[in-house]
């Protein structure tokens, strides 16, 4: 820029060079103009500085040294050139006074620089602490949705098939899967059906339904029904080895009325099956609790006029048989051709 002046370096385009280490240096080794104002001794000095080393901390200042020179670029003139080392670095003082170089040891130590993590880390990679609840809930929702039993994360295809897809990637056991993941799921869904049920300011509906499983184990069902229509299923319990009669009926309903209680949870109807011991249970709390509604189960009911027609009907018996068996071949025709 002294040489041929401020405008003409800056607006020729043949003098522009790309503002990196390597161009840099080679710049300075054959520029003309550089070398009639230092001896041979120095240009080699300070362009080695700039080869000598290639860990990241001298790249690193090397890049900073680039940035520094661009954003005082206007100033050229006055700048100071300024090459960082492991033990020393090198100042000029102007550009009126190049000849004269002094070395002066560094002052402070460079600070720590953390080192670059690969590509591959990107790729595939374990799953992070926050990350492995939401994975283990998935995979829960997976088993339940498909019907798996809880033994398919062992299996050894399917490791094989994870493995693929994510190698850091590890599955639970069977005993892990259906024992605390599932628990936890269950804890954290009851959590969420409790605060919707405590909400419901107007109050809520709770039915009764009991059937038997396929190991005949007699099962009572419990479910809330908030003021919006909201259908929120309680839970289930195992009274297999409970009298169906009427005193174990109210003792089961109070024991749950004081639940909701407790959860300042509020109750304006209670909706059970049409069983004898059922109907003499809502017959009795009635006359005790008088700010709740107990009616029986609509659609038991309807099962039931239903039944009593076809009994009184033989036409309508008949017909009902037919159509029943003519919609079974059809969904059986239907199922052997898309299959």
């Amino acid at each position: 820029m002294e040489a041929v002046g401020r405008d003409v370096a800056l607006l020729d385009e043949t003098m522009k060079i790309t503002n990196t280490r390597r161009y840099c240096v080679n710049h300075l080794r054959t520029c003309p103009f550089f070398a009639a104002k230092h001896s041979p001794e120095q240009i080699q000095y300070i362009t080695s500085l700039a080869t000598s080393s290639t860990s990241t901390s001298r790249k690193r200042a090397a890049v900073s040294s680039d940035e520094e020179d661009d954003e005082c670029g206007d100033d050229y003139s006055h700048a100071s050139f300024m090459t960082t080392s492991s033990n020393s670095h090198v100042l000029s003082t102007s550009s009126t006074d190049m000849s004269t170089i002094i070395i002066e040891p560094r002052a402070t130590s460079p600070a720590p620089i953390k080192k670059q993590a690969k590509l591959s880390a990107y790729v595939g990679r374990p799953l992070r602490a926050p990350e492995v609840p939401k994975f283990e809930r998935l995979l829960l929702r997976a088993t339940i949705s498909t019907g798996f039993a809880f033994r398919w994360v062992e299996n050894p295809e399917v490791k094989a098939l994870f493995h693929f897809l994510c190698p850091h990637v590890k599955l639970p056991d069977r005993k892990t899967l259906a024992d605390r993941i599932l628990k936890d799921a269950t804890n954290e869904v009851q959590t969420v059906i409790k605060d919707l049920a405590c909400k419901d300011q107007i109050g809520v509906t709770i039915a009764f339904d009991g059937w038997r499983n396929i190991v005949r184990q007699e099962l009572m069902g419990i479910v809330f029904i908030t003021s919006s229509g909201e259908v929120l299923i309680w839970g289930a319990e195992d009274i297999s080895i409970e009298r169906h009669r009427q005193a174990e009926v109210i003792s089961r309903i109070q024991v749950l009325l004081e639940k909701t209680k407790e959860l300042n949870i509020r109750v304006n109807c209670i909706v059970t099956d049409s069983a004898a011991s059922y109907a003499a249970a809502r017959r009795f709390l009635r006359k005790e609790m008088r700010d709740i509604v107990f009616l029986p189960c609509f659609a038991h009911q309807a099962n039931c006029c239903v039944g009593e027609v076809f009994k009184e009907s033989i036409e309508f018996k008949t017909t009902s048989a037919r159509t029943c068996n003519s919609h079974y071949r059809l969904l059986s025709s239907f199922s052997i051709f898309y299959c």
